[in-house]
């Protein structure tokens, strides 16, 4: 079963292996190349059950606060003033990082004088965890994450993806495909958006009948990948989350949509 942002957040939390940061150098460190990179965050509060994502603008030592970007889908705003506690999540150099952190109840306008800014309380503690599973996002097939698979013949599949995490990917392809369990895909690309943004060596670990007549479900493990290409599947899997998101929210008519970059 895939894990969600707040499953995660538990099995960090009550796992004995997890590391926790308590050095304010260190942790100083990490919110600086957290914002250099302008990560995106998956945000759990304790006051639902939903799930939201943002993105951490800056981090003021001087004042001990961070402050970042409005909740998506926007509904979580309200709920973020309202809440004890919550969770950042998300992953840096192929390791998760969950950042707990107390929500201030005020607020202030971006530059554009458009968007709200909110801000939290800069964390004493943050935690580290190299977990053997991977977060996977849905992707409900649609055109944003693509895959053209290379298989020993050369010939070009094209896959519709269901699913991606850092560590491999669920896509359907036609049932006259070439390909079989073990198989090893070299030289897959990766798209996103329709630009290709990885080239990645897969293994197929199962086959299954989707039920349709003419497509299959196929599971492949993403093998040999180097730092960089890890960093930027990790990238696409967090913009892939947060690009759901903000549809569901369109799907409600409680966001107006803009594609963040």
């Amino acid at each position: 079963m895939p894990l969600t942002a707040r499953t995660i957040t538990k099995k960090i939390l009550y796992n004995k292996e997890a590391y926790s940061i308590t050095d304010a150098a260190r942790i100083k460190k990490i919110f600086k190349k957290i914002v250099q990179q302008k990560k995106y965050f998956s945000i759990v509060l304790n006051n639902t059950k939903s799930e939201f994502v943002s993105c951490i603008l800056d981090a003021d030592f001087d004042n001990e606060l961070i402050t970042f970007d409005a909740l998506h889908p926007s509904i979580g705003n309200n709920k973020f003033y309202q809440a004890k506690r919550a969770y950042l999540l998300s992953s840096l150099d192929g390791v998760d990082i969950l950042i707990p952190i107390k929500p201030r109840n005020t607020t202030s306008i971006s530059a554009s004088g458009e968007d709200e800014i909110y801000s939290a309380t800069l964390p004493e503690k943050i935690y580290q965890y190299q977990r053997r599973s991977h977060y996977r996002v849905n992707t409900y097939e649609s055109n944003l994450v693509k895959l053209v698979l290379d298989n020993a013949n050369n010939y070009e599949l094209f896959a519709k993806t269901k699913n991606i995490s850092t560590g491999g990917i669920a896509v359907r392809i036609k049932k006259d495909s070439i390909v079989a369990k073990n198989d090893i895909l070299n030289n897959c690309k990766l798209c996103f958006n329709y630009l290709i943004v990885a080239e990645v060596d897969a293994k197929v670990t199962f086959i299954d009948d989707t039920g349709f007549d003419n497509e299959l479900t196929v599971g492949l493990k993403f093998i040999n990948v180097t730092k960089d290409t890890t960093n930027t599947i990790d990238g696409i899997v967090r913009k892939a989350e947060r690009q759901k998101l903000r549809e569901l929210a369109k799907a409600e008519n409680k966001l107006d949509i803009s594609v963040y970059a």
